[in-house]
């Protein structure tokens, strides 16, 4: 070891610890096997593929990006179909600061609150770019799985999905109808 590679402090705030409390630098090392990395390596690598396809394909068409339509969609599931700033950064998948040039803001009665809502404009910028979604996704990952996989890669991704609580929940309330 070099003076320039250190091992991590115990004791530093910035230390990340394991889910149980311990730190991983005074444990031992716990990997996935080859099997399972090339697994979690290909549903990063196929995921990255698919989106850059839905990205390329929302610009084209809708003008939009994939964390842009998120606001969208949020703001049109949302009650009253409005949110607060802070409950639309709590909602969305990915922030970006370009998110904000697609929502009316505006102050409620009081001042105190600032909310955004979907104009109309929107909701027809939403309604093309779920299409649009809908396309890439099928194409580019649904027509690949086969009859007998549907049922395991659901359940094994409602199962990835139940572990953050915050993440949204089935139903999807989509603009459009799914067959």
């Amino acid at each position: 070891m070099t003076d320039t590679q250190r091992t991590p402090d115990p004791r530093s705030a910035s230390t990340i610890l394991n889910p149980d409390g311990t730190n991983p630098a005074a444990t031992s090392i716990n990997i996935p096997d080859s099997a399972h990395f090339g697994a979690w390596a290909d549903f990063i690598l196929g995921y990255t593929r698919v989106m850059r396809v839905v990205e390329k394909e929302l610009r084209d068409a809708a003008g939009i990006t994939f964390s842009q339509y998120d606001v969208l969609y949020n703001l049109s599931a949302a009650p009253e179909q409005r949110l607060t700033m802070a409950e639309i950064g709590d909602s969305v998948l990915f922030s970006t600061g370009a998110v904000t040039n697609l929502v009316t803001v505006m102050a409620d009665h009081d001042r105190r609150v600032v909310f955004a809502h979907i104009t109309e404009h929107g909701h027809e910028v939403l309604l093309v770019a779920t299409n649009v979604i809908l396309g890439a996704v099928k194409r580019e990952f649904t027509d690949l799985i086969e009859d007998d996989e549907l049922e395991p890669v659901s359940r094994f991704f409602a199962r990835l999905r139940s572990r953050d609580h915050a993440l949204r929940q089935p139903p999807y309330d989509l603009p459009v109808e799914l067959p």
